[in-house]
This record gives C-alpha cells, structure tokens and sequence, in this order.
C-alpha cells in the first residue's frame, strides 16, 4: 500500500471552481431533511496563511469526496481547488499553512494488513498555493521495517526561530531488519525533526525515544516538554506517564516532579502547552470532579497556580492564534458552548462581535496573520450552523467568506432550549428541547 499511499499524497490538480451559494429551498419532505442535515460540514478545516491574504480549507463534497481550496483575499475573486481526495480508505482532514505559498496537510486512512486487520494511519504532504510541487512528507514504508508505521506524524512548531520555511514535526522510526545490509535505521519510537518545507530535507531534532508519546514546543520554535509513557523490563507499559522539561533545545531533560496546588503535591496533570515568556507549563488538572486549566513555573518553586475553573463543567480545550499558537482562552460547555479569552483586546472584540452579529452567535477565533491584525473568526448558534469571517483589524472592516454548512444556508431552524428532567432517583438530567418554527408547541411527536 505504500505506493498508492505516496501516490495519494501526491494527487494534485489546479482545477478553479466558483465561489459556492445558498441552494434553492427544497421541500422540507423527511427525506431531504435528512438528507441536508446529515451531510457533512461544507468547511471541514481551514486556516489564515502568515500574510493574512489567502485562505485555505478543506470542503467535503458527495460522498467521500475532500478538496482543497485556497482563496486569495486581494486576488480575482476566483476560489482555486488545489488537490483533491475521492478515496474511500481515507479522508483529507487538515491543512496548515507552513509558508505563505506552501501548505502542510495531513491525511488519515486504513489499511489492510496481510492478516485482514485494518489500521489506521496518517500521512502528511505539501504541496504549493497553486496546486504545483506536491511532495509526500512522511516517510514510505520500507520492506525492512519491522512493523507498521501507522503515525505519519504530527506539526510541534510551525515557526522555529533563526530558521525560516522550517518548522518542526514528530516522526515515528520503525526498526528495520539488517539482514543482507549495513544500511538501516536503528532508532526506533518518537522523536523530532527539524522540517525544510520547501525541499522536504529535515534532520533530527530530537532522537527517537521509545517511550515518548508526543513534544511540546514553546511559541519559539524550542522544544520544552517531552512526555514518556514507562514501561516493565518486558516492555510493557505500566500505565504511568512522566513528563520531562528543559530550558533550551541544548540543555539536558529534567523530569518535572513536585509540582503543587494549594500546598498539596500533585502527580496527574496533563501538559497541553508551554509559555516562553512566562517560562511556565500550561496543564490540565482536574479539581473537585472538574478539569481545569492550570500553569506551572519551570523555575524557583513548581507551585501551581489556577487559570481558568468552573464549578459546573470542564475546561475542555484551549483556544490558540496565529503561527506560534499562542493560549489566548479556553472553551467549555453549560448549558451551551462557550468560549472565556484571556486577551482582552480578544475579549473586547469576541463581545463586540457578538453583539453586532444576527442572533449573538458564539464568537470562536480559529486562525491569524503572523501579525495578528488579521483574525478568521467562525460565528454559530443554535439557529445558525456558522459562517467564516475574515477581520481586519486595521481597518475594523468584517467580511463574509463562507458558510460552514452551505445546505442549510437560509434554511430556519429551531431554537434550542436547554431543559432538565428527573431521573429515577431524582438525578437530574440535562437536556435540549427544540420546537419546529411556525407551529403551535402543543400536542406534537417527540423524537428523543
């Protein structure tokens, strides 16, 4: 499989397509209800390049159908789709700008093994703007290595400083037998390389480890965190996770032990990111049933201190911009999704936004300019599957771009109330009551 793998990655073509607008209203029949809203978001993933003048997204189409579209924001007006995916085994799931004319995208499959088990995989390629110099990043199967290589790795960094049009990326070596060869590749588990995205040279960053399970770099490019899962003398893992910190790429690994909150020791947190500035640990760590967000300092004392905790919910994923990721807010959902910004310009501007916006959508920052004076930003509601803005803050100007569900564009919707009903021992359980528009709510069927 591993040639029709590279020849998947390398598929490309410079095919225009135009900009996509509202469908014609269709009978509301059951049939084509369903249809319209079990098909696939329109924009499956999407990103602002450095610059903040081009657009790039993965669109689903019929089927199994992806493509990826770029769009330049002070071109001709002419959305271009750069490559495409027909493949049943396997989807086109995102694509990162790594340059302001190349993208970094990842592809996630199954393939069968000679036993008929299926495995996932993943598989990263390039490719240019414009459709041209396609060039599969991850490493071909060899006919030496000893097992599947189902981790085509991962982005750690997509700026490093001091080296322009690189970035860093994991790589999962696999052993490789040395029987009729001297040549061969001894390393075996995850480590890092350093990628050059324009010739698809790298170099090892950090070796492979065999325990590490993933890195975490600063928003410098410098890998600060590496994280092992420890295992028995026979190899198997104990269930146990240790986490190891540095100050630079040069310096030796440390393990980050003694860590506490409240003046107690804590051991269960889990690293989702690294401040340079701040020299500080971003981790989660649950409190009184709840996840929340926590920072830890990498020097003096590893006291711990609370960012972001709810009473009533989780702290359930971090909310990052532009090219070195910075941790701007949280999200968690109530009764609803909601999303708390650290950055209070990006608080002022999320409020503003929500106000202006038809039915005060939730205001979800999803990419910027290396600047960041330019935001993609995704408005929703419940009565509004969402639609991409661009925002210019320049020029204070906001401008449509797409929708993220083009079947439903125009279409009422329901409005979502959020309810609760007891349970047999008097739990009560959280729910969602959504009433048809234009109807008398009495005496109607009920789907649960």
């Amino acid at each position: 499989w591993a040639a029709a793998l590279a020849a998947l990655c390398a598929s490309s073509s410079s095919v225009l397509i135009t900009p996509a607008v509202a469908q014609e209203a269709e009978a509301d029949d059951a049939e084509t209800l369903a249809r319209l809203f079990g098909t696939r978001s329109s924009v499956l993933d999407i990103s602002l390049s450095p610059s903040g003048t081009k657009v790039a997204w993965v669109a689903s189409g019929p089927g199994h159908f992806e493509a990826l579209n770029v769009y330049d924001l002070e071109g001709d007006g002419e959305i271009k789709r750069i490559t495409s995916n027909t493949e049943i085994v396997a989807d086109l799931s995102s694509c990162d700008w790594a340059t302001d004319t190349r993208l970094l995208c990842n592809l996630y499959g199954l393939a069968e093994r000679t036993d008929g088990l299926l495995l996932g995989y993943t598989c990263m390629f390039a490719v240019d703007y414009d459709g041209s110099n396609p060039k599969q990043i991850t490493r071909s199967q060899s006919f030496r290595d000893q097992g599947f290589n189902q981790d085509g790795g991962d982005i750690v960094a997509l700026d490093v400083a001091g080296e322009d049009g690189k970035l860093l990326i994991t790589r999962n070596w696999v052993p490789q037998s040395s029987i009729g060869t001297q040549i061969q590749s001894k390393g075996e588990g995850l480590g890092v390389e350093l990628l050059d995205i324009e010739t698809g040279k790298r170099r090892t960053r950090e070796k492979p480890d065999v325990n590490a399970s993933f890195f975490i770099a600063d928003e410098t490019g410098v890998l600060r965190l590496k994280a092992r899962d420890l295992a028995d003398k026979r190899g198997v893992l104990s269930g146990r996770r240790v986490f190891l910190v540095r100050d630079n790429r040069k310096a030796q690994w440390e393990t980050l032990d003694g860590v506490t909150l409240g003046g107690a020791v804590i051991e269960n947190f889990s690293p989702v990111a690294v401040d340079a500035g701040r020299n500080s640990v971003l981790a989660y760590q649950t409190i009184n049933g709840f996840t929340a967000l926590i920072e830890i300092p990498l020097s003096g004392e590893q006291a711990a201190t609370i960012i972001a905790r709810r009473e009533d919910a989780d702290i359930d994923g971090l909310v990052r911009i532009g090219r070195q990721r910075r941790v701007v807010g949280v999200t968690y959902a109530t009764e609803k999704r909601s999303v708390e910004y650290f950055d209070p310009d990006l608080a002022k501007l999320a409020s503003g936004l929500m106000k202006a916006l038809p039915n005060q959508p939730i205001i979800s920052i999803v990419g910027a300019s290396s600047d960041e004076n330019r935001l993609l930003i995704i408005a929703s509601s419940d009565t509004d599957p969402g639609s991409v803005y661009v925002y210019d803050k320049t020029t204070r100007r906001l401008e449509v771009l797409l929708a993220m569900r083009e079947a439903l564009v125009d279409r009422p919707m329901g409005t979502m109330t959020p309810v609760t009903y007891p349970a047999a021992d008097g739990t009560e359980i959280p729910g969602y009551l959504t009433l048809p528009n234009d109807v008398e709510a009495k005496n109607l069927p009920t789907i649960v």
